[in-house]
């Protein structure tokens, strides 16, 4: 999300993507914005907001690298309105899809289902190991060796009672008290 700041009480900015608005290829090549691929309409803006997100699918072999530009405006202006904007430019970068990304060894977990779910008994030792994460690559069969948690906002609380180390171990940071709590999770990612 883009966040834009207006000093005047009574600003009432507005977001949208502007040109230009380029791309490139894997090896740095700019590419054209042609059919069946537009990468100028990949992404959108709320306007109100400053949220960006994905408009369509994307094509990393189209383009890896999508460059746009956001105008802030203020739709109260009155005096020098040509003055009342400010752009700012913003680079994405677009990573290849496989079908052979690794592959949780844990019970349950499926690429179509991928979530850990597992019992841990109340008032255990803060420091307990509480479950270890396990992954292959398909391509090679070798178990993966570093993770990396991904932070989610909606979860953000779960994040205060466990955490997360390189060789995928959840061990427990707070005392858990059945009573007290609400259902939380925290999701991974492997890296």
């Amino acid at each position: 999300m883009l966040k834009a700041m207006d000093p005047d009480s009574d600003a009432k900015l507005q977001y949208s993507i502007v040109e230009p608005i380029r791309a490139a290829d894997r090896t740095g090549v700019a590419v054209k914005s042609t059919i069946p691929y537009d990468y100028k309409a990949a992404f959108k803006i709320n306007s109100t907001t400053g949220e960006v997100s994905v408009a369509k699918p994307l094509d990393h072999q189209a383009a890896a690298v999508i460059i746009f530009t956001v105008q802030a405006s203020d739709q109260n202006a009155i005096e020098h309105v040509q003055d009342q904007v400010a752009k700012v430019e913003v680079t994405i970068y677009i990573q290849a899809y496989s079908d052979s990304n690794p592959v949780f060894t844990v019970s349950g977990w499926t690429p179509t289902n991928p979530v850990i779910k597992f019992t841990v008994p109340e008032e255990q030792p803060v420091g307990t190991t509480l479950l270890t994460l396990s992954a292959k690559d398909p391509l090679n069969g070798k178990f993966i060796t570093k993770f990396e948690e991904v932070k989610n906002a909606a979860v953000r609380d779960a994040e205060d009672y466990v955490k997360l180390d390189l060789s995928g171990n959840i061990t427990l940071k707070k005392r858990l008290d059945y009573e007290s709590l609400q259902q939380e999770v925290s999701y991974y990612k492997i890296k």
